[in-house]
């Protein structure tokens, strides 16, 4: 596997770079966290970024995305640790996108990720139940409800939760906390 950029990937390098620096300084960062802002990212530079098309970078173009890789992802995500920018597109794309691509139907696909390209759907993943990182101890239940779950139970630090439209749980369906089978994506 090459470590070396493409040129396709150095051009998507330089324009994140150019456009973290130029709309996301950690001065920004600083700005929403002195201001209290109740959302924690900027509306604006949001749009911007769906404009760009990194919102759609991993998603492919029948839900409207680009059809690019996690290597390009990673790219805009790099630039935008840079400088610590506020944004809902590690939550949304990386965490609650790849729930969905990888383990929701068809039609979920369809209806949720088309927002996600766009920037007009925010999503986060629901995991964590303790102060430490254990993804098999999770003892929220899912139970068949309609046709969906009813979901019971806690969870914490979900990141970009106060803001997602949608969040993707992880809960239990069968077996008990620390088991490894017995978990889905609600």
């Amino acid at each position: 596997m090459s470590l070396v950029l493409t040129e396709e990937q150095q051009i998507l390098r330089q324009t994140a770079e150019e456009f973290v620096n130029a709309n996301l300084p950690v001065t920004q960062l600083r700005k929403l966290r002195d201001s209290g802002d109740e959302k924690g990212y900027d509306s604006a530079t949001w749009k911007q970024m769906a404009e760009l098309g990194w919102c759609g970078l991993i998603e492919a173009e029948e839900h409207g995305g680009v059809g690019m890789g996690h290597a390009e992802l990673g790219i805009v995500l790099e630039e935008l640790g840079r400088t610590l920018a506020a944004t809902p597109l590690l939550a949304t794309v990386l965490l609650g996108g790849s729930c969905v691509r990888h383990g929701g139907s068809e039609a979920l696909k369809s209806r949720v990720l088309s927002g996600v390209a766009s920037g007009d759907t925010l999503l986060a993943l629901a995991l964590d139940e303790g102060p430490r990182f254990a993804p098999y101890r999770v003892a929220t239940e899912a139970t068949p409800a309609g046709d969906g779950f009813r979901i019971s139970g806690e969870k914490v630090f979900v990141l970009d939760g106060h803001i997602a439209d949608h969040l993707v749980v992880v809960a239990r369906c069968a077996g008990k906390p620390g088991e490894r089978e017995g978990l889905l994506l609600a």
